[in-house]
Parts: C-alpha cells; structure tokens; sequence
C-alpha cells in the first residue's frame, strides 16, 4: 500500500489511522506512526493508548527530548518486538531505531516533511505499506497521484455540528477595527489566537515579531490577558503556557505557527494571522484548521498589505483543503516526480498543469480501467483503440 488519505482538520483521519494500526498488529506486524512535532506527537500517543488499551497493544513514544537511558530501552524492546506502536517525531528515521518486524509507516501532516525523510523510514524494510496523512496534500502528492504513483481516499464529511471557518482577507490598515472585533468575541468567553512569521525582530524582513505583536496586544486590549508561544521557548514553558489558554486562564495566546497541528481548544472561535501572504497555503489551512472546533462560528483572518493576493483570496474562497491543495497544485506546479522538489514546474517538457489536468485526469482513469485488460488480452487492440479514441473526442469538447 501506498496511499494518502485526505482530509480536513478534524474529519477523522486519526481514526482510521488507529483502526489500521490495529489490523496490523493483529497480522503480527509493528507499526511507526511519524508526525512533524512533540505536540502532535504526544496527542496521537494519548489517542492511540485511548482507542487501543483494551485490545492489549504495547504503544510508546519517541521524540528528541526522551533522556538517554529511556530512549535506549525503547530501542531494545522495539527490536526485540516488545513494542507494536511506536509513535515519534523526526527521531524515528534515526539509524539506530530498528525494527523487529516493521509492516506499515503512518506519516501524519506529510506536507511537514522533505521527500528524503519520508523515504529513509519507509525504506527501512522490505515491503512496508505506507499511509500518509493530510488535509493539504502538497503539490509534488497530488501530482503523484495523478500518476498512480500514489493512491488516495478522501474523508468528505465532518462530525456532526462543525460549522466552516469563515474566511476573510483584512487589509493591515485596519487592524484596529480588528482589535475591536476581537475584543468583542472575547467579552462573550470565547478565545483567540494571534499567529505572527518571526520570534525576534530582523531588520532583513519586514514581518511582524512576537514582541510587536505584544505591543499592539497591551495597546489595543490593555485588560486581557494572554500567554505566549514559540519554538524556542524550552519544552515545559512551552506546556504551561498552551494549559493556560486550553483551560481558559487566558483569552489569547500568541504564538509562531508552533500551533499549526496538534492544539485542540472548542472554546477558540478567532485566528488571526498577520502577515499572512508569508505563510504557505497548506500552513494557512492547518492554522485555519485551529479554530471552528467547536459548535461556535468561528473566523480567520488574514492580515496582509496585500489584500489582492491570489492565495489569500482562494483561502477565502474555498474552505476545503483539497479545494486548496490543488489551487497550490497550479500556483506552484507539481515539483520533480523523479527528484526531490516538492512544487515547481520541472520534469515535464509539453505539459501545461493548468490547461492539461483535465487530460491527465482522463489518461490516469483510462489507464486503470482497460490498460489491465487490454494487456491480459481481453480486450482487442481494435477495441482498446476506439476507446481510446472516445476519449479523446470527449476531451475535444470539454476544452
């Protein structure tokens, strides 16, 4: 198996993800389960004890931050198939985490990963199934599957009661109507996160930092307390200040996009992004993805001193992530398939992504349906032919 699941934030991508894992471990194989943060990687390792502790499963968890003597004894019991689940950030495509009997590899948020890190874990053994998953398949993915190089299902629905995020791109200059906004929704007992690019201050970018974003938090909402968080911050402030806002001590939590997956608050109706043309398309859906969590309607906002930016625009427009993906899939092209570029244009010399993916689509379904039968011999060059040319007639109209 190699096959993506898409979906959008929230739609149960986890789910599945355990029910697989379960299966595998029945058939006597063990399972790695990767995601890009100790956050996320915490909560899955919560959710699959969860789910699997009736059913007798040995999960553990590996990530950078284990001491050394508690890290080198998960590694004996991985190799001595001692362990079934073992989830982990980056610390898994590590030489020395091996496998007594590895059968399938779940990399969550795969849009998080360069293609090389995917690879050195699935290739690890022979014959390892993979599942990758994400609500924003980056474009390299979804080219991949237009190729079968790579299979996908999709999870269409959401749980009962969501309500989409509504969207909207709000021009810098008016961010203290913003501020006003905002301070509304919070005197109602909701909460917000404010999402900025940089940590510090650099004079190479004229980005907003966390200190500024300080600043106009003091002078724009002087009565309401807030907490801050960042990648560099060590590991347990990190955690304090994310149980303050989950427990509704604070009504803000500033942050970098360390909060992009992995933070689940119902009670937070107000994302805010500034700067947000600096953001990728797929980290914009994800920081989306942290609010409408709950029954409330929720918003995102998008500030920028370009409210004409195309992708801002189609965040705007669409809500779904794989709506977004392939608006990303024709920003930013389909990258390298035989290299390592995850988006781009190179690799094809008379293929037009945009004006041709209708084609693509056409030649990717054909080739499933009768390639197959046409190779075992069961259908006819001649019929085979005129199917082909059916095809390619309907094309002819559709462009």
């Amino acid at each position: 198996m190699n096959r993506l699941v898409q979906g959008d934030v929230g739609c149960g991508k986890t789910i599945v993800a355990v029910m697989m894992s379960l299966l595998m471990v029945k058939a006597g194989f063990q399972v790695a389960v990767m995601v890009p943060t100790e956050v996320l990687a915490g909560q899955h390792f919560s959710s699959f004890k969860e789910y699997l502790m009736k059913y007798g499963v040995n999960i553990e968890l590996l990530t950078g931050s284990l001491k050394k003597k508690d890290r080198d004894d998960i590694l004996y019991r991985l190799i001595n198939n001692r362990i079934n689940i073992i989830i982990g950030t980056h610390s898994l495509i590590s030489d020395n985490v091996l496998f007594s009997h590895l059968g399938l590899v779940i990399i969550d948020e795969q849009h998080r990963f360069g293609v090389n890190q995917r690879i050195k874990l699935i290739d690890k053994y022979k014959d390892v199934d993979s599942m990758f998953l994400s609500a924003t398949p980056i474009p390299r993915t979804l080219g991949l599957t237009l190729f079968k190089d790579l299979d996908m299902s999709s999870i269409k629905t959401m749980p009962d009661g969501r309500k989409p995020v509504v969207t909207k791109v709000i021009d810098q200059n008016r961010l203290k109507a913003l501020f006003k906004s905002i301070e509304n929704h919070l005197s109602t007992g909701e909460q917000a996160y404010i999402v900025v690019p940089l940590v510090n201050e650099n004079e190479d970018y004229n980005y907003i930092d966390i200190k500024t974003c300080e600043g106009m938090v003091n002078e724009y909402l002087p009565d309401v307390s807030y907490e801050i968080v960042h990648g560099r911050m060590k590991a347990r402030d990190k955690e304090i200040a994310l149980a303050s806002f989950k427990n509704g001590k604070v009504k803000i939590l500033i942050s970098t996009t360390v909060i992009e997956v992995g933070i689940n608050v119902p009670n937070a109706t107000m994302m805010i992004i500034l700067n947000s043309d600096r953001f990728g398309l797929a980290t914009l859906h994800q920081l989306r993805g942290r609010v409408g969590r709950g029954s409330l309607e929720s918003y995102c906002m998008l500030v920028t001193n370009n409210p004409e930016n195309e992708r801002l625009q189609a965040l705007e427009k669409y809500s779904s992530g794989f709506d977004v993906s392939e608006m990303d899939f024709r920003l930013r092209g389909p990258g390298d398939y035989l290299g390592e570029d995850q988006s781009g244009f190179a690799g094809l010399e008379y293929s037009d992504f945009e004006q041709d993916i209708k084609i693509l689509i056409c030649a990717k379904d054909d080739s499933t349906l009768y390639l197959p039968r046409f190779i075992s011999g069961e259908l006819k060059s001649s019929e085979f032919n005129k199917i082909i040319s059916k095809s390619a007639n309907e094309l002819d109209k559709i462009n």
